[in-house]
């Protein structure tokens, strides 16, 4: 089973691909093991580990990447740290994400 959902490929795609090469994304994307995943209602993070994420802190936020499900908008932080690599999605607005948020067709676009 995959770690990431399509929306958040894209997501990664956006913010974290230009600082990595190629071949070391796609690693990221494709064989990088789950550690841990917190849903706070209005968001939620997702970490995951690969020898080849950056032991270097990097905190992406260029460009700015929405998503947009129905009425819900968030918005996307990457941390990179420690060989480690965290996808945050935040709540813009006063909705609550679903529970199975990640889940649904979410629509990704550069603000």
């Amino acid at each position: 089973m995959a770690i990431f959902c399509e929306f958040e490929i894209e997501v990664l795609r956006q913010l974290i691909a230009p600082k990595l090469e190629a071949e070391v994304f796609r690693k990221i994307i494709q064989e990088s093991q789950g550690i841990d995943y917190h849903f706070s209602g209005s968001g939620y993070f997702l970490t995951v580990r690969h020898p080849e994420i950056p032991t270097s802190r990097i905190v992406c936020t260029d460009p700015t990447v929405l998503g947009r499900y129905g009425n819900i908008l968030v918005g996307f932080v990457v941390f990179v740290e420690n060989s480690e690599l965290t996808l945050e999605c935040h709540g813009w607005g006063l909705d609550e994400l679903p529970l199975d948020f990640r889940e649904h067709p979410v629509l990704i676009s550069l603000a």
